[in-house]
């Protein structure tokens, strides 16, 4: 997190008394956080997808993890922005938490189920969804929770893949997938995915 080089140089300052470098090591120390919070600062407004160059970037740390504060309605307005300039069609979202008055006035629908898919031009999926998709068809895990995600979750991106005649990305937080009408899997679950046994946000 882009705090993390504030935190060092206060811990530099606290102990520098204590601990006297010699020339060379205290002026790379100093070049060292120098650029990590220049680094961090040109990633001000795009603090939550940050990673920094040894993790590749925002793209390159999805590769280590994937963070679900974008699905706190982080950058939503990418994703009604995108519907507001046409083009979108029949639109929907696949996010843990959807705005509920921006999405009903602009007649975005929230997918939760693979069966929605067939209805729609275009689906913007979160980042997070879409990695944690991936992660649990990787995962063995069975606790109740991850059971319940992985009944519909994969399923759903898998559907959107099929179907998606392209992919664009909205930013850090939303992939755009622009639905080929008539393709997409023969058979997909009429459905709904049965609710969460866990509270919501």
């Amino acid at each position: 997190m882009p705090c993390i080089p504030l935190g060092i140089v206060a811990a530099i300052a606290a102990f520098a008394p204590l601990v006297r470098p010699p020339g060379r090591a205290a002026w790379l120390l100093g070049l060292t956080v120098a650029g990590t919070v220049l680094e961090a600062g040109l990633f001000f407004g795009r603090e939550i997808p940050f990673g920094n160059i040894l993790a590749g970037g925002p793209a390159g740390i999805r590769r280590i993890l994937s963070d679900s504060n974008v699905d706190w309605g982080e950058r939503q307005d990418l994703v009604f922005d995108a519907v507001r300039a046409g083009g979108a069609g029949r639109a929907g979202a696949v996010s843990l938490i959807l705005n509920a008055d921006e999405a009903g006035s602009l007649g975005v629908l929230q997918v939760d189920d693979a069966s929605q898919v067939r209805d729609l031009d275009t689906v913007f999926v979160s980042v997070f969804l879409y990695d944690l998709s991936r992660a649990l068809e990787r995962s063995g895990e069975k606790t109740r929770r991850i059971e319940w995600l992985r009944e519909w979750l994969p399923p759903l991106v898998r559907e959107v893949e099929a179907r998606a005649a392209s992919v664009e990305k909205l930013g850090d937080e939303y992939l755009a997938f622009r639905l080929a009408r008539g393709s997409g899997s023969p058979r997909v679950s009429a459905s709904a995915p049965q609710p969460s046994p866990f509270p919501t946000r």
